[in-house]
């Protein structure tokens, strides 16, 4: 058990920690303990009487504090000039309690207020809320500023004063100036109102001729117009209907201008988007001279199947003495599973019936024909054994015409390329953009009708040559000068693969094959005709060096950190 500690030691404690808190006192009388009264003495020689404990908490010299609280009213005037210049001293100072008046430089407002809580950072009111919605301002403002979707499309030509108060900006595209409320801004509704650039669907509230006409903004789509005039009229993204004639098949047909200048046009009669079917029963129509429209929607054409909310189109609509009827194409997706579909088989018979059910609830008569095949003779008879031939004059119909009609452009283009002599699918299809796969498609359609003379044998013959003449290309081996029809014959002497020899010639490789310990350098004779074949392989084989050299420092580095990580390991 420790022994009790004498007075001495003690004060020697106290004292040891009176010179850490206290370095401006000093104990001058005898120490007892501490919540015993004991004399000190301060800097200034004042003396006084108090607990040990307390003076080690929070006391100090009350002579000192009492002559600190006396300030003079000169001495005030000084500490304010340093902590607010812009506040002016009226009244005359009596202590830090007392009121004393002063006066705002910047705003002259006048106010009494206490000394000490100016000293501390008070100041004038007006100023400060100012100050804070300043700082408020500008912080909003360089939001709108850096705002990626302002950057990109405007630029800002006033400042920020208020979320309602309009700022004014200018449109990049067509430098059209115009005011919006920053509050726009935040909900992402800034959206120039002449072209409409920044918004995804744009109002546009206003066309200017030559400048955000369709003319000016869209020719290629203007151009498609009936009316040439409504190319000035209205802006890409207007929400009107207008005739559009097809450059292919001359057919005019109603379309949204807004969806058309937005997506790649096509033709709802000739157009490779529409199946097979739904472009033979146009041509029918037309050819029997019966007005309709396509993907008609009605607003009662509403309905609800397992719990899901749909709208049902349908894919003809006309109307005959009176009568209003319905056709649906449905194809084998209609009849049996497919993998081209998200629905089930059961799904999409219950949409059916249910479009069917609501048509003659509301007045319509609806027919429903089925073409599983994509064939001329299956949908001519499904549509002659169905209720439309006692409603149209089939008699009319010219079914090799409409037969005609229903191939795309690009289906006649590969007819017309294939017999101008490029007998190749491989060749078409990279002349129109397009994959082998539907232009042998179309090339046999277009041989059914007799529009060329395309044999798919034919086809994958010329394929095989042209291949053969892709893949012959000759090479040169650097290091002996031999000469190569192909890198297969280059290779099958030099026991190189031919790939790795294509890749040495493209700059993909160092070297392919080695002779006698040294790497072979190959190149196409095109790219050495008429260069030095030793510079040639002088500068091939300095790369290889370098490459080896590389290499090795490489695995050098990977030695020597698995050697120091091991030499860790069993020092750990």
């Amino acid at each position: 058990m420790n022994k009790k500690q004498s007075v001495e030691e003690l004060r020697r404690v106290f004292e040891a920690k009176l010179a850490i808190k206290r370095p401006g006192v000093r104990l001058v009388d005898k120490y007892v303990n501490a919540n015993t009264r004991t004399e000190f003495e301060c800097e200034q020689g004042h003396k006084w009487v108090a607990f040990p404990s307390a003076i080690l908490q929070r006391s100090g010299c009350p002579h000192c504090y009492r002559l600190a609280a006396y300030k003079t009213h000169k001495q005030f005037e000084e500490e304010m000039a340093v902590i607010h210049p812009t506040i002016r001293v009226i009244g005359k100072y009596v202590n830090d309690k007392t009121k004393i008046e002063v006066e705002c430089l910047e705003c002259t407002r006048k106010w009494s207020a206490t000394p000490s809580s100016m000293l501390q950072g008070g100041g004038c009111k007006i100023c400060s809320v100012k100050k804070s919605l300043q700082i408020k301002k500008d912080r909003a403002f360089e939001q709108i500023k850096n705002d990626p979707h302002v950057q990109k499309h405007f630029d800002i030509l006033s400042d920020y004063k208020g979320l309602t108060v309009p700022m004014q900006f200018r449109c990049k595209y067509d430098k059209f100036e115009f005011e919006r409320q920053p509050a726009s801004i935040k909900k992402g509704r800034l959206t120039c109102p002449v072209c409409g650039s920044g918004g995804k669907r744009s109002p546009q509230s206003q066309v200017t001729k030559g400048l955000n006409d369709l003319w000016t903004t869209h020719p290629h789509i203007a151009q498609l117009l009936l009316n040439p005039d409504d190319g000035y009229k209205y802006a890409a993204h207007n929400s009107v209907k207008l005739d559009f004639k097809c450059p292919d098949c001359g057919k005019v047909a109603k379309r949204l201008l807004s969806y058309v200048s937005q997506t790649m046009p096509y033709c709802q009669f000739c157009g490779e988007k529409r199946s097979y079917p739904e472009r033979l029963m146009s041509a029918v129509l037309r050819s029997a001279g019966v007005n309709f429209e396509t993907q008609k929607r009605f607003h009662w054409c509403k309905f609800e199947i397992d719990g899901r909310q749909r709208i049902g189109i349908y894919d003809f609509y006309f109307e005959i003495d009176g009568n209003k009827y319905l056709i649906e194409v449905q194809g084998d997706q209609h009849v049996n599973e497919s993998k081209f579909t998200r629905l089930s088989i059961d799904e999409i018979w219950k949409i059916d019936i249910a479009k069917e059910e609501i048509a003659k609830e509301n007045g319509y008569i609806p027919i429903v024909l089925i073409c599983q095949v994509s064939d001329l003779e299956s949908i001519k008879y499904e549509i002659e054994s169905s209720e439309l031939s006692g409603i149209i004059d089939l008699s009319k119909v010219d079914w090799l015409k409409c037969q005609l009609e229903t191939i795309s452009s690009p289906m006649m283009q590969a007819a017309e390329l294939w017999n101008n002599g490029m007998r190749s699918t491989m060749q078409i299809a990279q002349y129109l953009g397009m994959s082998r796969s539907p232009i042998r498609r179309y090339l046999l359609k277009c041989a059914e009708q007799g529009l060329c003379d395309y044999t798919p044998d034919e086809g994958r013959e010329n394929q095989v040559v042209n291949s053969k003449k892709a893949i012959s290309k000759r090479v040169v081996l650097v290091n002996t000068g031999e000469v190569f029809e192909s890198m297969t014959e280059a290779g099958r002497k030099y026991g190189a693969i031919g790939d790795k020899i294509g890749m040495v010639c493209s700059g993909k490789r160092l070297y392919a094959g080695k002779l006698d310990g040294t790497p072979l350098i190959w190149r196409f004779e095109d790219d050495v005709v008429g260069k030095d074949l030793d510079v040639v392989l002088k500068d091939g084989m300095m790369e290889v060096a370098r490459s080896v050299k590389r290499n090795r420092e490489g695995l050098l580095k990977s030695l020597m950190a698995r050697h120091n990580t091991r030499r860790l390991q069993n020092t750990g």
